[in-house]
């Protein structure tokens, strides 16, 4: 009984931590749910998101950035330039560019630097933790 009630928690965990997208309908109009670890960074476009996975694919999707900023799953993630929000969890280096495991390297604005480093340094801690 007690491994039972472990696995309904860790299912029911598991699903808190994905979100599903609607991709816009000029590109098919499909819906995806991802984990949101699996986030490298959102980037506006116009009215747009690009969402970036670990997996090189890119989701585009007609929502505000406000909206994942604003939302507790996304406690992890920090605004690294205007309409970049970058996932803490997956940035290998930081020094006055954020360095994703796919290779790609994203300037931090200068206004910026030290809250990002300061945010990753704090996720840092609590990941040893």
């Amino acid at each position: 009984m007690k491994f039972a009630i472990e696995t309904v928690i860790s299912e029911i965990s598991a699903m808190k931590s994905c979100i599903s997208f609607t991709e816009r309908k000029s590109l098919g109009g499909k819906t995806y749910t991802t984990k949101i670890n699996d986030i490298l960074y959102i980037k506006t476009d116009r009215h747009y998101l690009e969402i970036f996975l670990i997996n090189g694919s890119v989701i585009s999707v007609r929502d505000k950035i406000s909206n994942y900023i604003d939302n507790p799953d996304f406690k992890d993630f920090v605004m690294i330039d205007t309409g970049i929000l970058a996932n803490l969890a997956n940035i290998k280096i930081i020094e006055d560019n954020a360095h994703f495991p796919d290779g790609q390297i994203l300037g931090i604005s200068r206004r910026r630097v030290q809250s990002v480093l300061q945010a990753y340094i704090q996720y840092s801690k609590k990941v040893l933790l």
